[in-house]
């Protein structure tokens, strides 16, 4: 429940939020049939989703699901935003609104909230399109959660530069060529749904190459497992061979790809940096480190590389 002092906060902020003069980025809360419109988009995240992730994202036990049932249970599952919470994202953006300004010209005109259930994506704050996804768990935004997901945003919104972004943490474009196996029980991440990069890293004093890879064991939901959707992924490094810009998986001599746990890889820190453990793909390294430098946050292990973000979006963050 809301304290007082929120409310009385929140109240003043939207007032503020009504009075000042419009940022560049218009900010909006999505109703339920908009945010229908942009969760069921035949985007670069759905058109290409298999049967194994679609099955764990509807909570079946069998992979026979389409992608049109995966719309369906977006579409049940879009509610209306309550009013508390639109006036403490309103605060938000009022506080932050000069650092908004700054990254303005590098976000569509637009800017979705859409509040869904927890039964969206397991509960997890995501992006989809120009758009802002928070699960009813969510009552309130960090303002590094917030600034990391508009990062996803200007991301998506300037996808032909993405490549030289993810240079600034040696991470390299390829083409990937996954296996039968691999490609089958691959799971997307909807901000960044696409496998597309590489790192290369020292393991065992051999030189080597990965690239962040999402996946199951299963071959369906099962409610026995704990933490629900999440319980059923891992986020680990998948070893791959690099031959004239195509990656394929290195395969062991069992038949099964050569899978990697992060900790195991001390040199793919060195690689991509320290700053963060969320690192199931380049895109949400850069994404924290964003967050960061929106952040103005001192403390950083690898200070260089907010510092690096800032100078390739040529923006001035850090001056106040």
């Amino acid at each position: 429940m809301l304290n007082f002092k929120k409310v009385i906060l929140a109240f003043s902020a939207l007032i503020a939020f009504t009075n000042n003069a419009a940022l560049a980025t218009d900010f909006k809360f999505a109703d339920v049939e908009t945010g229908i419109k942009i969760l069921t988009a035949d985007d670069e995240y759905l058109t290409a989703m298999k049967p194994i992730e679609i099955a764990l994202r509807v909570g079946s036990p069998t992979a026979d699901k389409t992608i049109d049932d995966l719309k369906a249970h977006y579409a049940a599952n879009v509610i209306p935003w309550p009013e508390a919470e639109k006036a403490l994202l309103k605060a938000l953006i009022v506080t932050h609104k000069k650092k908004l300004a700054k990254i303005a010209h590098l976000l569509p005109d637009e800017v979705y909230f859409i509040k869904v259930t927890d039964e969206i994506e397991g509960g997890v704050p995501h992006t989809r399109g120009n758009a802002f996804i928070s699960p009813a768990r969510r009552t309130s935004l960090s303002t590094k959660l917030f600034f990391h997901q508009i990062f996803h945003i200007i991301s998506r919104h300037n996808r032909v530069k993405r490549a030289s972004l993810y240079k600034l943490i040696n991470f390299r474009p390829c083409y990937f060529q996954p296996t039968e196996d691999v490609d089958k029980y691959s799971v997307r991440n909807p901000e960044a749904p696409f496998t597309e990069f590489f790192v290369p890293v020292e393991i065992d004093d051999r030189d080597t190459y990965v690239m962040t890879h999402l996946h199951t064991t299963h071959d369906g939901f099962d409610a026995s497992i704990e933490r629900g959707f999440d319980g059923h992924i891992s986020a680990d490094l998948l070893e791959v061979t690099v031959d004239k810009g195509i990656c394929k998986p290195v395969i062991k001599a069992d038949g099964s790809p050569s899978i990697y746990k992060h900790e195991d890889v001390p040199d793919f820190y060195e690689q991509v940096g320290h700053n963060t453990n969320f690192d199931y793909h380049p895109e949400e390294i850069i994404a924290d480190n964003f967050a960061f430098l929106m952040m103005r946050k001192r403390d950083l292990i690898d200070p260089d590389i907010p510092r690096d973000i800032e100078d390739w979006l040529d923006i001035d963050i850090r001056s106040r």
